[in-house]
């Protein structure tokens, strides 16, 4: 900031600092603030970042529709952003008009990395024309998601005759939250992504994917599997992918290891079952986020097959931990049963919630 008041030459490289890689957060608080700066046109060549929160279930919208924002309605009124590249949208649940996709192409046509959290579609459709329609998006990531016009039977959609065969897209980076959601829609269609090197993947407890989900999704990663560079899965159900198929894969993270009060050690038996499933020779690095209530819980992981598949894996030179809580203990506890070892070994401390992010393949 004190730099941009130097000089009038030293602004813009002070505004491009300061504004090209923060997230500008816009909801009902600032809305009509934003459109006012959009309008002056000072700062829309350095934007780079922006999340979009509707007021549809936001309690403190009190004012009047001037005062909101709605995605039907405004959208098309926050264009102009020329190097913009991550898209935030939060909170719908209102179904899209028609002509939402076409607003968001040309809108934001330089976007790269597009979220949806708590975001309900029309149709799924729709959300496929969206991606589509976006050349250069590579990343985008469903927390939460819903489609309105899906049938409640999942078999229904899975043996629709009239079901669309979706064309090849650009996504290298696909992140899935499935909550309470059921992610037959998007298995449906990952197949049909070819170029996908990055895949997170979060599931319910809810969910056993044994009936349906589990080959939907095996078909996904036979289908892309051989390029699969990094993968985050957590699986509190038990359910267990087939990754043999993944040869080039780097880095694995597994996440939602349930070490909780309510656990028991069948719970956790699909660790050391995923990790057996591994023979990619580029394997460098596995995270584990384990959800650690008690010390004593921790006994639930079936250390000696943990230690027996992490030795297995020659190309392994990074191995790391992360709990809630019960760093310092933990540390030495998982050192002695990993004992002895040919990588390095690190347990962290989750600072807040897990948030599934592919941000970790980076460095």
């Amino acid at each position: 900031m004190a730099c941009s008041l130097v000089c009038k030459q030293w602004l813009p490289p002070s505004r491009y600092q300061l504004f090209r890689n923060t997230t500008i957060h816009i909801d009902v608080d600032n809305f009509r603030k934003f459109c006012e700066l959009l309008a002056s046109q000072r700062l829309n060549a350095y934007l780079g970042r922006l999340h979009l929160e509707s007021h549809i279930i936001d309690d403190r919208f009190v004012g009047g529709p001037e005062d909101a924002f709605q995605f039907n309605q405004d959208l098309g009124r926050l264009a102009g952003l020329p190097n913009l590249q991550f898209l935030r949208l939060e909170y719908h649940h209102d179904e899209l008009i028609h002509e939402f996709p076409a607003v968001l192409a040309n809108s934001f046509t330089s976007i790269t990395d597009l979220e949806f959290v708590s975001f309900w579609f029309s149709t799924f459709d729709q959300f496929v024309e969206i991606v589509e329609s976006l050349p250069l998006l590579c990343r985008v990531s469903l927390d939460e998601i819903g489609w309105y016009d899906l049938p409640d039977n999942d078999e229904d959609l899975v043996s629709d005759p009239s079901r669309p065969t979706y064309g090849c897209g650009n996504l290298r980076d696909v992140v899935l939250r499935c909550g309470f959601h059921s992610p037959v829609p998007v298995l449906l269609w990952l197949p049909f992504q070819m170029r996908i090197t990055r895949l997170t993947l979060a599931l319910g407890p809810w969910q056993s994917m044994a009936h349906l989900e589990g080959p939907l999704l095996t078909r996904s990663l036979h289908s892309f599997g051989s390029q699969l560079e990094h993968m985050i899965f957590g699986s509190p159900s038990g359910y267990v992918p087939d990754l043999s198929q993944a040869k080039q894969l780097h880095t694995l993270e597994l996440t939602e290891i349930p070490c909780t009060n309510l656990s028991m050690a069948s719970d956790c038996e699909w660790v050391p079952t995923l990790l057996s499933q591994i023979h990619s020779p580029l394997l460098r690095r596995i995270v584990f986020v384990i959800d650690l209530g008690r010390r004593e819980n921790l006994d639930f992981l079936n250390w000696p097959r943990i230690h027996e598949q992490l030795t297995r894996l020659s190309s392994l030179r990074f191995v790391e931990f992360a709990l809630p809580s019960h760093k310092h203990w933990a540390t030495i506890a998982i050192s002695e049963r990993l004992d002895p070892r040919q990588y390095s070994l690190q347990v962290r401390q989750l600072d807040g919630p897990y948030k599934y992010s592919l941000g970790m393949f980076n460095n």
